[in-house]
């Protein structure tokens, strides 16, 4: 969680709504000190509690409001968000990730990993639709560079299903609303009311508790940050002894990976759409691959590049994961040396998130070792099974089922109207059966062995 203004005196601002503490030394220096001990461990004995410490305090959001406006909430505060909010005893997922990482590449990931698998379907559905109506006549497409009579020059295939397809994806990646409950703090925790955000900020174990699931969105400060891995902490906690701890680690930089390489790859279709057609049919093999070389030069270098970075990414996650100490974790409160800006003392985080974590675990270096290796197994066994995967490698060649399915049909469609033949635009059954065919077998076969 650790947003800005959660960093910025956190417990502090719980203590000072409640006027338990005004920050003020009028005693001696120890008196103080005494003061803020005492504060602590109140504080701790609140947290370990794991109850909500209002009524209707739990809250969360729908996946889509959080997601909306391309991520809004993750980019610019408002008092309107706190709104969207609703009082709950149950959350889907709870998201945790550090305020202090890239909030754009966030956003991306939080779509592909919600959007990611439904935008494909219905541009597939909605593309294929076109198809049809293309071919029934309702949607024209006139050839152009050729008399009636002739093979038309551009193209074979429609444009209207790669180009719907395409658009249809990236308005369903970025537009599509999912309905799963989740928990992100700045949606969930009233930032504008300093009353309710001390009681969320002691609540939030209890917001832990009540998630059935932990969302961690992986960046280089995730595991820097105290308050990121308090959330772990709090989430391993509240598991009981038969419940699995489903906890979900994926890198930021996953989202920019997936999401670019089927754009890239409609991007390539697209362009290749304009090679004319003797020039494809010629066998003219000096300027059709360095075409295609150039078109996807162009289209996947970005991709390949943050495929690079992804996986410099999951190799700096390995190797923090496995030399993990919560210890060596910063803090706001340490950072400014417990003043705040106004000169006033201010209770330490630390101590009191280390001490919610001793008693929990029984020490702290109990939950570097849980975190060591029940999570480190986690991680490894989902970039094994759940990542770069047969299905998303379907998902992403998407485009390509369009492509090979397309020619065949606008084709036959194309030459029965030449001819005036009526009801022409419907291919016989083996044609429609070998089209597809061949067009699920490359989608089924071949494209995944790009992954290999």
């Amino acid at each position: 969680m650790e947003n800005s203004e959660k960093d910025d005196g956190s417990f502090n601002e719980a203590a000072a709504a409640d006027g338990s503490n005004d920050g003020s030394c009028a005693g001696s220096l120890d008196d103080a000190d005494e003061d803020f001990r005492r504060m602590e461990e109140m504080m701790v004995e609140v947290l370990c509690d794991m109850k909500p410490r209002a009524p209707d305090i739990i809250r969360a959001v729908p996946a889509g409001r959080a997601l909306r406006c391309c991520g809004r909430a993750f980019r610019r505060k408002s008092p309107m968000l706190f709104r969207g909010s609703f009082p709950t005893d149950k959350i889907h997922e709870f998201w945790s990730h550090s305020w202090h990482g890239n909030s754009q590449i966030k956003v991306v990931t939080a779509l592909f990993l919600n959007n990611g698998k439904i935008a494909p379907l219905i541009a597939t559905a909605i593309a294929l639709i076109a198809v049809i109506l293309y071919t029934a006549g309702l949607l024209p497409m006139r050839f152009h560079g050729g008399i009636p009579t002739s093979i038309p020059k551009y193209p074979r295939a429609s444009y209207w299903a790669k180009a719907v397809g395409f658009v249809v994806f990236c308005i369903c990646l970025l537009c599509w609303q999912p309905a799963k409950s989740v928990f992100v703090d700045v949606l969930c925790i009233n930032q504008y009311d300093p009353k309710q955000k001390s009681l969320a900020l002691f609540s939030m174990p209890a917001f832990l508790k009540a998630s059935e699931s932990l969302l961690v969105l992986w960046d280089p400060t995730y595991t820097r940050r105290l308050w990121c891995c308090f959330e772990i902490a709090a989430f391993l906690r509240s598991r009981t002894s038969r419940q699995t701890a489903r906890i979900t680690v994926r890198p930021t930089l996953l989202g920019p990976v997936f999401v670019s390489l089927p754009i890239a790859l409609s991007v390539v279709i697209l362009g290749l759409g304009f090679v004319p057609v003797e020039t494809m049919d010629s066998g003219n093999h000096a300027v059709v691959w360095p075409m295609m070389a150039g078109f996807a030069s162009v289209a996947f270098y970005w991709s390949v590049t943050k495929l690079r970075e992804f996986f410099r990414s999951v190799d700096s996650l390995h190797r923090e994961l496995q030399q993990f100490q919560c210890n060596d974790c910063l803090c706001h409160c340490c950072a400014v040396d417990h003043r705040k800006a106004d000169g006033r003392w201010m209770a330490c985080d630390r101590r009191v998130l280390l001490s919610c974590i001793t008693l929990w675990f029984g020490s702290v270096e109990n939950f570097d070792s849980m975190v060591r290796s029940e999570v480190l197994a986690c991680l490894t066994e989902q970039l094994s099974s759940q990542v770069l995967t047969y299905k998303q490698f379907l998902v992403m060649a998407v485009p390509v089922i369009i492509t090979w399915i397309l020619p065949p049909v606008v084709w036959n469609g194309y030459s029965t109207r030449r001819r005036g033949t009526k009801c022409g635009w419907r291919l016989r059954s083996e044609q429609l059966l070998k089209s597809c065919s061949e067009a699920l077998a490359g989608h089924l076969g071949v494209c995944p062995l790009f992954s290999l």
